[in-house]
């Protein structure tokens, strides 16, 4: 947030609330809460002692904007030594389809393997053996000791597995068959079905029961399929 953008936000929060709205904003980030600290110290010694307070929290504890304040809260502010989020996820009510005595059946148990020379993870499901010797042959190093794991579960290949599913969740639409295709010393992902079949995984947490959705993450050297709620933390990504 630039120094002129900041002293304007000032000048609207002291409008229209010299009190809590201005402490909510004031835990935006560092250099926010400072501009802000300082313009409302002209108005009120109460504010000011309020803002300068959350001020020191919000060094180590950020919090997020209230989206009930538009002005800055529909735009993502960074935290020092992060990148700012730039997208929600799609998330809803996690409903169960089907009865868990069918998860047995229907799921496959999905495991991961690490590439660390390139950056990407691949999956297989951890009974088969061929794609798992596949993703390992033609001088690809996928670590099979660190860098591997169970990760999840996946609706079976099986046609007749999936098509229970589809009958019994109406968002069934939201699950893609992830596969893998070679390029290079890599494999790269697809939710098209075409290559080295992992399974069928949601894209919204939600639907048809899914915990977690699969999503791209772009980290420094790669873009990489990965299941996971936020990697926000990770500074890889």
């Amino acid at each position: 947030t630039s120094k002129t953008t900041t002293t304007e936000l000032a000048t609207t929060v002291t409008t229209e609330s010299t009190t809590a709205t201005t402490t909510k904003e004031a835990t935006t980030s560092k250099t926010t809460t400072t501009e802000l600290a300082t313009t409302v110290t002209t108005e009120s010694t109460t504010s000011e002692a309020t803002t300068t307070e959350v001020a020191r929290t919000s060094q180590t504890t950020p919090e997020v904007t209230d989206t009930a304040t538009p002005t800055i809260g529909t735009t993502p502010m960074a935290v020092e030594g992060t990148t700012p989020k730039t997208t929600a996820l799609t998330t809803k009510k996690i409903t169960r389809c089907l009865g868990r005595s069918d998860f047995a059946n229907i799921y496959d148990n999905s495991s991961y393997y690490y590439n660390y020379r390139v950056g990407v993870h691949a999956f297989c499901p951890a009974s088969d053996k061929i794609c798992i010797a596949q993703i390992q042959s033609n001088g690809i190093g996928y670590d099979m000791r660190r860098g591997m794991g169970l990760m999840g579960r996946a609706v079976s290949l099986a046609e007749h597995y999936i098509s229970r599913v589809r009958a019994a969740c109406s968002e069934w639409r939201d699950l893609k068959l992830l596969a893998f295709t070679k390029s290079g010393k890599k494999y790269l992902h697809n939710l098209e079905g075409r290559g080295l079949k992992q399974g069928w995984v949601s894209t919204v947490k939600g639907s048809c029961g899914a915990n977690v959705p699969i999503r791209r993450w772009k980290s420094r050297v790669s873009d990489d399929m990965m299941y996971g709620v936020d990697l926000e933390w990770n500074t890889w990504y």
